[in-house]
């Protein structure tokens, strides 16, 4: 096991040559469905007129 994923998903890998892809947490996905990430980012320059830009 390399610690990315769960250790169910390393032993799946194991089992097969063409390894099958995750199952999904339909549940999960229910859950989450419409809901959007944003994310906002400030660049960190010593050039005067950067310093206020922002990305969204």
């Amino acid at each position: 096991h390399t610690g990315i994923g769960g250790w169910e998903d390393s032993l799946q890998n194991c089992l097969s040559i063409v390894p099958k892809p995750p199952r999904k947490d339909f549940k999960k996905e229910e859950h989450f469905s419409g809901i959007a990430l944003r994310y906002k980012a400030k660049l960190i320059t010593s050039i005067k007129e950067d310093i206020s830009r922002e990305f969204v």
